[in-house]
C-alpha cells in the first residue's frame, strides 16, 4: 500500500474531522510527510501549511521532526499543541470547527441579486471591508486565482466570499446595510456548488466564538467535526 493509500485509510476513519486533508490529497495539492496507522501528516503546497493528525500513542517529537519550520499549522487535535509550540515558536492559536457539506447536490438556492466573480477593481474594497486580518497581496491573490464571488444589485457590491489558498470556504462578509436579507446564505451555497462542481469537498473554518456564522452554517446543512481543530503560528 502506497502512502496516499495508508493515509486516506486513516483518515477517512474520520471525514468530518478529516475532510481538509482529504480534499487536499485526493486534488494533488499535499506533499504526504507522514503516514501511518497512528497519524497523518501532510504540506500543504497551496496554502504552504502543515496540516497534522495523530493518535496519543504516537511518537510525536519524530513525526514533528519531519516538518520543516512553518509560518503555521493546522491541527485536529490539542494534546501536542504544546510541543508543537516549543518546536516553531509559535505565539497564537484559534479553535475553529470544521464543518463540511457531505452530500452530493447543494443547498436550494433562490435569490434575486447576480453573483459574480470578483474583479481586480475590487481588491481595496475587500481589504477594507474583510473582518480578519488580510494583505492587499492575498486579497490580489485570491481573486486573480478567480476564487473569490460577489453578490450584487445592480452596481452596488452587497457581499463577498471566497476559498482560502489553503482550500477552506471563507471570507465571508456582508454589508451592514443588506444583512438579514439572506445575502450570506445565497454566497455561501453558491459557492457550496461551485466547490462540489471542481471535484471538492466544501468545508470551512468557524472560529468557535462566532455564533452567528456557526448558525448559518447548520441553516446551509453543513455537518460539524466533533473535535475542534486548531490553527497555530
Amino acid at each position: 500500500m502506497d502512502k496516499k493509500q495508508v493515509a486516506l485509510e486513516y483518515l477517512n476513519k474520520n471525514q468530518l474531522l478529516h475532510a481538509d486533508m482529504i480534499d487536499c490529497i485526493n486534488n494533488n495539492q499535499a506533499k504526504i510527510v507522514y503516514a501511518n496507522n497512528d497519524g497523518v501528516v501532510i504540506y500543504n503546497l497551496e496554502g504552504r501549511v502543515y496540516c497534522i493528525s495523530l493518535e496519543k500513542d504516537a511518537d510525536i517529537e519524530s513525526i514533528l521532526a519531519l516538518c520543516k519550520r512553518n509560518r503555521c499549522s493546522v491541527i485536529h487535535q490539542d494534546f501536542y499543541y504544546p510541543l508543537i509550540k516549543e518546536k516553531f515558536k509559535f505565539k497564537h492559536k484559534k479553535e475553529c470547527y470544521q464543518v463540511v457539506y457531505t452530500k452530493p447536490f447543494p443547498p436550494q438556492n433562490q435569490y434575486d441579486f447576480e453573483i459574480k466573480p470578483l474583479t481586480l477593481d475590487y481588491v481595496n474594497f475587500v481589504f477594507d471591508n474583510y473582518s480578519n486580518r488580510s494583505s492587499i497581496r492575498y486579497i490580489t491573490d485570491r481573486i486573480k486565482s478567480n476564487s473569490m464571488f460577489g453578490a450584487f444589485s445592480g452596481n452596488d457590491i452587497m457581499g463577498f466570499i471566497g476559498v482560502h489558498d489553503e482550500g477552506s470556504m471563507g471570507m465571508l462578509e456582508v454589508m451592514p446595510e443588506y444583512r438579514k436579507k439572506g445575502v450570506g446564505y445565497a454566497l455561501e451555497a453558491f459557492l457550496i456548488s461551485e466547490r462540489l462542481k471542481n471535484g471538492h469537498i466544501p468545508y470551512a473554518h468557524i472560529f468557535t466564538s462566532n455564533i452567528a456564522s456557526c448558525n448559518l452554517q447548520k441553516k446551509l446543512g453543513m455537518e460539524f467535526a466533533d473535535q475542534i481543530i486548531s490553527w497555530v503560528f
